[in-house]
């Protein structure tokens, strides 16, 4: 309960409704758009479904779509940690604190949410 409080406030201090941040997908999208860009969101998005497809069609053995399925989400895990950098940033706060969002998110979250940090528009690229 916290964690949808603290996440409410976040979407809050940016000028969003509140409520954005309760409906799956549509929660990542405004954060995207807080923090970065909704471009990246979508990058995210196909990134993701092209990693599950290709791993799918790969199988358990190690073979080219297996290869394509794991780039596709180290290239997912990249764009995220840099949300997460850009999520700080955007809120006052330094690198650590945006590896702090990545590695430990729903803590740092609540420091966000819960704290005395103010939103900051920086267009983050």
């Amino acid at each position: 309960i916290l964690l949808v409080i603290a996440r409410w406030m976040v979407f809050a201090k940016a000028g969003e409704p509140g409520w954005k941040s309760i409906i799956p997908i549509y929660n990542t999208y405004t954060s995207y758009k807080i923090a970065w860009t909704t471009g990246m969101f979508w990058m995210t998005l196909i990134f993701s479904l092209m990693g599950s497809f290709f791993q799918t069609m790969g199988g358990d053995g190690v073979n080219i779509m297996a290869m394509l399925g794991g780039i596709c989400n180290i290239v997912t895990a990249v764009i995220a940690f840099m949300y997460c950098l850009n999520l700080a940033k955007s809120f006052g706060k330094g690198i650590l604190f945006g590896v702090g969002l990545w590695l430990f998110e729903p803590v740092f979250t609540m420091i966000l949410g819960l704290g005395s940090a103010r939103y900051q528009k920086i267009r983050n690229y």
